[in-house]
C-alpha cells in the first residue's frame, strides 16, 4: 500500500513533468513558425532546364562535400576528433538532410524524365554523402590511415563523376 507522502510526491513530479512538456510544446518561436510556412517548389525537369538544374545540384554536392572534408582535415590536423563529430552532427547533417530531402522530392517528381538522364547518378551520389560523413568520422576515431587513403580516393572519384556532369 502506498503512503500518502509517496503519492503526494508522485503527483508533484508528474505535475512538473506535464507542465514541462506543455511549456516545451508551446515554446515555438515565431522563426520556427515562419520556417514551417516556407514551401519550396519542386521543379519539373525537361530538356530546357536540366543543365541549369544539374549545375546547381552539382555545386550543392561539391559545397557539402568540401565543407565536410575541410572540417575533417582541420580536426585531423588538430588531433580533435570531437571537433569533426560535433560539426558533422550539429551543423553539416541538418543542412545536408534539408537539401537531400529537397533533391529526393525532385527525383520523385521527375522520376520518368530522370530515369533516362545522366543526371540521375548525381542524385545517387548526393544520397551517399551521409555515409561519407559517417565513414570519415569512423576513420578519424579509428586512426586507420590505409582506409583513410581509400576513402579519400573514393571521394575524389565521386567528385570527378559529379564534375563530369557539368562539363
Amino acid at each position: 500500500m502506498m503512503s500518502n507522502n509517496y503519492l503526494a510526491e508522485f503527483k508533484n513530479v508528474f505535475l512538473i513533468f506535464v507542465m514541462g512538456a506543455i511549456l516545451v510544446a508551446c515554446n515555438k518561436s515565431s522563426d520556427d513558425a515562419e520556417v514551417s510556412k516556407v514551401i519550396v517548389e519542386v521543379p519539373t525537369l525537361n530538356d530546357q532546364n536540366i543543365k541549369d538544374f544539374t549545375i546547381k545540384m552539382a555545386k550543392d554536392y561539391n559545397a557539402s562535400l568540401d565543407s565536410l572534408v575541410a572540417e575533417f582535415n582541420s580536426a585531423k590536423k588538430a588531433g580533435d576528433e570531437y571537433q569533426f563529430i560535433d560539426f558533422r552532427n550539429q551543423t553539416w547533417t541538418p543542412n545536408y538532410i534539408k537539401q537531400k530531402d529537397y533533391y529526393q522530392n525532385v527525383l520523385a517528381h521527375n522520376s520518368p524524365y530522370l530515369s533516362k538522364s545522366p543526371t540521375k547518378i548525381l542524385f545517387e551520389k548526393y544520397e551517399y554523402l551521409i555515409y561519407t560523413g559517417i565513414e570519415l568520422k569512423n576513420l578519424l576515431l579509428d586512426k586507420d590511415d590505409i582506409k583513410l587513403q581509400e576513402q579519400l580516393a573514393a571521394i575524389a572519384k565521386d567528385k570527378a563523376v559529379v564534375d563530369s556532369l557539368i562539363k
